[in-house]
């Protein structure tokens, strides 16, 4: 039994849905992710956050969490 890639498998769900998520800011977040996934603080979500305020076009600092 062969491991799925969890971005591949998260892009896949992703065109199912009836409005899906731009593949773009799942892959941006995805490598934030894993890119931090063995920080001992674990702290990606300022990344994030600017990531996905810049995809919305939103102000940095506007989107509160």
């Amino acid at each position: 039994m062969s491991k799925s890639n969890p971005l591949s498998v998260l892009l896949k769900i992703n065109a199912q849905l009836e409005a899906p998520i731009d593949s773009r800011l799942i892959e941006q977040c995805y490598a934030i992710q894993q890119k931090h996934q063995f920080d001992k603080e674990r702290n990606s979500v300022n990344e994030i956050k600017k990531v996905v305020e810049a995809s919305i076009s939103i102000p940095q600092g506007d989107l509160s969490i």
